[in-house]
């Protein structure tokens, strides 16, 4: 051996192991989502297909794809509970309804104070300020 000789070509500056695990680790993650982008599309290829011959399987047996051939024929309103006027005025559209001032529908007398005003009911003037640390 000649001790001449330099042991590390020269021109070339030394990576430190921190920049070559970064580039390792920066090279991992971009392989692994190019891996997880390529299964996505797999899959989506793949239930794509099935919903295409599930389609034409619904197709072949009810003979048709119309979701409104699925559901039951409307009730008679003889038979239809939701029919009752009583019931029908619940469903109204254009929100115009009439407040009743029959007996069971008007607030207790003990609570007619706190609906006459909007604004808040201050605190009494006996409660006291906690006077923490003096």
């Amino acid at each position: 051996m000649n001790p001449a000789t330099p042991s590390k070509p020269t021109g070339c500056k030394p990576v430190p192991l921190s920049r070559r695990w970064l580039r390792r680790l920066l090279w991992a993650c971009v392989c692994f989502i190019s891996l997880l982008m390529v299964y996505y599309q797999w899959e989506n290829r793949r239930s794509a297909h099935e919903l295409k011959e599930a389609r034409a399987r619904l197709i072949a047996r009810l003979g048709t794809d119309d979701p409104r051939a699925l559901m039951p024929p409307p009730i008679a309103d003889a038979e239809n509970y939701f029919a009752l006027p009583i019931i029908e005025s619940w469903r109204k559209d254009d929100h115009t309804h009439e407040i009743t001032t029959s007996s069971h529908n008007s607030p207790p007398a003990s609570t007619a104070r706190f609906h006459a005003s909007n604004r808040p009911c201050s605190p009494p003037s006996t409660t006291r300020r906690a006077t923490y640390g003096r």
